[in-house]
């Protein structure tokens, strides 16, 4: 029932446009239910004249029919009616097809913006357990077969119209014949939901094997260097071919399963036209033209049932993907980050963390009674060992995971309180892993603020030390600086996210470990815009590069998520031993000038 109920929001979306195809789609059916009619007396009155035979009950529903239309029943006439009820039925199905383009593509399309709009609203915290290639499995192949799935559906209500028309002629004709096939169609059907059921089987083992292909794929992409230098390619060569191998197979299962239906249709037809025949001129003693209406309906019936077959058979797999976007769609389950609508216009006096406990998962705390001051203008750095809960302290101050306990003030007002774009407009932020994005440099720098003039750009490239090293490529702030930012060194890559974060003009500065992965001389540089850019603005600088933060007004010391220390660098020298081992254990691995402990 979800599959269908998946299928029926999807349809929701163009309510009218599903609507006036579903009209169609009827009207097309009952003008193959004319055309067939028409041809009884086409061919009564090709054998007999006009002295129709007046007993048959088809015969005289079309005569009635002219009659009330006030057409004379003539040869000519019989088939000119014939060919435009033909006529018209090929317009409906053009008509038919024209509209399902129009109503599955755009379907599509607002699956894909409703997706990608709800995986932007959703907080970190949803994206914890989730496997990148597995979201853009769905943003992109699964959502092509939502479409799929509607032209399936389609067609299928078509197809099961139509053979509800060739039936009812089929009845009309004779019902004593009719009931046969019924009895042969009925046992058919319960053969088949044994197929159906095996389609749904295979269609979720598909869904599986292809997000297993996927990821690999994605994982093995992002991680060629690494492969590469391991000389690992023959070992990811072979995970991938069992992999594929994997999905081949089950590829191969479904299309033996859909073969097999239809193989039955195949026999099926032929059986018929043996049964009908001899049910015909040996029991019910029907005339030839008859039987031959007869047979050329469930001639045209056969492949209907075929293709509702193969469509079910389909529709079975591809439900099974509308269900898991409907699951993306739906706000079920999915964490997201609730915010106040009060705006915040400016950082007036301070940022106060008060008693932060926090854990990504249940049980497993990476923040403990959390308590430090970050005054307007002061530089503070945050610093620890890997996994102290830096960058946790850096995420909720973005507001974009929510502590389990405590709060964050600024200006005194509970953080949760203000609008998040408000906010979020006051905070430049430099991360660990810098974004680049395949556009031009200035394009990148502009991402930080779209209203930002050309000045603007160039003078916070200059701000942070990297407008020089531009101009020296060749097309300049036009340069396209490739997937990731592979024309860029470490270095200036980092310094063109310092720029994105100027021009945003921001009142907060955040670097996460901005120096992490860049060599010496490298981050000397980098250092050098943050302490020239940092003055004018409220600092923080989260890092394990004891180096690079001896003159920041506070220096906050964590140890296992809890504040260990909170002080200045001479004051944590000489009274903070945590802070002290960091410094030594640094200034010895880095060969730095050793610390002379005031006494």
């Amino acid at each position: 029932m979800r599959k269908i109920a998946a299928l029926l929001y999807y349809l929701k979306i163009y309510p009218w446009r599903s609507a006036w195809l579903v009209t169609v789609i009827l009207l097309c059916a009952i003008l193959e239910f004319v055309s067939l009619s028409l041809f009884i007396p086409v061919i009564e009155y090709i054998q007999n004249g006009p002295n129709m035979p007046a007993g048959n009950q088809a015969v005289m529903v079309v005569v009635r029919a002219l009659n009330f239309l006030g057409i004379e029943v003539t040869l000519f006439n019989l088939l000119a009616v014939t060919f435009l009820s033909t006529t018209l039925q090929f317009l409906l199905i053009f008509t038919q097809n024209t509209l399902t383009a129009y109503l599955f593509f755009p379907i599509r399309k607002v699956i894909r913006d409703r997706c990608f709009t709800n995986l932007m609203g959703s907080s970190l915290a949803y994206y914890t357990d989730r496997k990148t290639g597995d979201l853009i499995n769905i943003m992109t192949e699964r959502i092509d077969t939502v479409g799929y799935a509607i032209g399936r559906a389609v067609q299928l209500v078509a197809d099961a119209l139509l053979v509800a028309a060739y039936l009812f002629f089929m009845i009309l004709v004779s019902w004593h014949i009719s009931l046969v096939v019924l009895g042969v169609a009925l046992i058919k059907y319960l053969v088949t939901m044994a197929f159906i059921q095996r389609s749904k089987r295979i269609g979720h083992q598909w869904l599986e094997a292809g997000n297993r292909q996927f990821n690999k794929l994605v994982e093995s992409l992002q991680g060629i260097r690494l492969i590469k230098s391991f000389s690992r390619e023959e070992h990811e060569r072979a995970n991938f071919s069992d992999i594929s191998k994997g999905f081949s197979n089950i590829q191969i299962k479904a299309t033996v399963n859909e073969e097999l239906m239809t193989l039955l249709d195949n026999i099926l037809a032929p059986f018929l036209f043996v049964v009908i025949i001899l049910l015909s001129v040996e029991v019910y003693h029907v005339s030839g033209s008859y039987v031959f209406i007869y047979v050329f309906a469930l001639m045209k019936m056969v492949p209907k049932l075929t293709k509702i077959n193969v469509n079910r058979n389909q529709l079975s797999v591809n439900l099974a993907n509308a269900e898991a976007i409907l699951d993306l769609l739906e706000d079920r389950d999915k964490p997201r980050i609730v915010a106040g609508n009060r705006k915040i216009e400016a950082l007036q006096s301070a940022i106060t963390l008060e008693s932060l406990y926090f854990s990504y998962k249940a049980g497993r705390e990476v923040l403990k009674d959390v308590s430090f001051l970050v005054k307007k203008g002061e530089r503070v750095a945050i610093v620890g060992a890997s996994g102290s809960g830096k960058s946790s302290i850096i995420n909720l101050l973005l507001h974009l995971y929510v502590p389990d306990s405590g709060r964050i003030c600024v200006n005194g007002i509970d953080l949760k309180e203000f609008n998040l774009a408000s906010w979020h407009k006051m905070i430049g932020l430099v991360d660990q892993e810098t974004v680049i994005f395949n556009d031009t440099v200035y394009n990148n720098i502009l991402y930080g603020n779209l209203d930002a003039s050309r000045a603007e750009v160039i003078d916070a490239a200059k701000k942070a030390q990297i407008h020089e090293t531009i101009i020296r490529f060749e097309d300049g702030y036009e340069t396209i600086l490739g997937e990731r930012g592979t024309r860029l060194s470490g270095g200036q890559r980092q310094r063109i996210a310092i720029a994105r974060a100027i021009v945003k003009h921001p009142q907060i500065l955040i670097f996460d470990e901005a120096t992490n992965a860049l060599d010496v001389v490298s981050e000397q540089m980098i250092q050098a815009s943050i302490d020239e850019i940092s003055q004018e603005f409220t600092t923080i600088l989260v890092t394990h590069r004891l180096s690079t933060i001896r003159h920041v007004d506070k220096i906050v010391v964590l140890e296992h998520g809890r504040v260990n220390g909170v002080g200045t660098h001479d004051e944590l020298i000489n009274i903070n031993n945590k802070y002290r081992s960091y410094c030594d254990a640094q200034y010895k691995e880095r060969k730095f000038d050793s610390l002379e402990v005031k006494s």
